[in-house]
């Protein structure tokens, strides 16, 4: 279930947004569970995914329709099938779905993922 309901500014969009926080910060591997996926894309095929994670543009985000998880998928070292992220190639930054949201409020909050990080 998504975890939070965004409304524009404009009262026009409704979004419904799943946030992920990682500290792992190679892009090429972002590593989420299989059932989440398939369960996002089963019944909250209108949502958004946002992982946050201190690299690169620190917020990306995909439209949960756009989402096309490889058919191949792993056993991680939790015994949890998974599949694999690319997420420079596969998500897309925050401000390109929220145009509200701006590169200068993207470099406001990096500090704070970062020290989130830190603590994980």
């Amino acid at each position: 279930m998504p975890d939070l309901l965004v409304i524009s500014n404009d009262r026009k969009s409704v979004y419904l947004i799943e946030a992920k926080f990682t500290s792992h910060t190679d892009l090429t591997k972002y590593a989420q569970r299989k059932d989440k996926i398939d369960s996002y894309i089963k019944y909250w095929n209108d949502s958004v995914i946002v992982i946050i994670v201190p690299a690169k543009e620190y917020i990306y985000a995909q439209k949960v329709s756009k989402i096309n998880p490889k058919k191949s998928y792993y056993y991680n070292k939790f015994g949890s099938e998974v599949y694999d992220f690319n997420l420079e190639r596969d998500f897309i930054p925050i401000c390109e779905i929220f145009p509200e949201i701006t590169r200068e409020m993207i470099e406001d909050v990096k500090d704070t993922i970062n020290r989130i990080k830190n603590r994980s």
